[in-house]
């Protein structure tokens, strides 16, 4: 409704909507999923943050001052993927991901990982690639990534490792 009274045209709102969306995922203060419904693909998009104080150790409480005067509190999601057990909670939700999700020669794409994992933990979508990257480089491997060239765009963005030299994943699975 801001927008259509701001800006007119229809091709501006867009523009400024895919533009709003992009930097408040850059600050982790939202996610946006792929979804399909009846062969039709849309965009969901949801903020990790939350209104109501959670039992999760990785919301931080952040104080904002309302127009009225008034005070209100919000739970940022900041997970420190340098703890063993943030980094515990994603390989166990890649787990139910890769019960739940396709397999190609039993590598699963790291974006429906992502989208899946990031949607049930409401983790900002750069922790979720923090998590995987620490969990390649734990001495006991306990996944394994791989590169697929097709299916790399700007909204299905690969894994992105710098170890030395950059590499890009789009594909990953489970070692046991």
């Amino acid at each position: 409704m801001v927008l259509s009274h701001l800006f007119g045209d229809p091709k501006m709102k867009t523009a400024i909507f895919r533009t709003l969306c992009d930097r408040l995922t850059s600050l982790r203060l939202l996610n946006t999923r792929r979804a399909e419904r009846s062969r039709c693909v849309f965009l969901k998009t949801y903020s990790p943050c939350r209104s109501e104080d959670s039992r999760l150790p990785w919301y931080v409480p952040l104080d904002i001052m309302v127009d009225d005067g008034s005070e209100r509190v919000v739970y940022v999601c900041e997970p420190n993927m340098k703890m063993q057990g943030c980094q515990d909670a994603v390989l166990d939700a890649l787990d139910t991901a890769f019960d739940a999700l396709p397999a190609v020669g039993g590598y699963h794409a790291i974006p429906d990982l992502r989208d899946y994992v990031c949607e049930r933990l409401m983790i900002p979508e750069p922790a979720f690639d923090d998590a995987v990257n620490r969990l390649l480089d734990r001495p006991n491997a306990v996944l394994s990534a791989g590169l697929g060239y097709e299916g790399i765009t700007a909204q299905r963005k690969p894994l992105v490792r710098r170890r030395g030299d950059t590499q890009l994943h789009n594909l990953l699975r489970r070692v046991k």
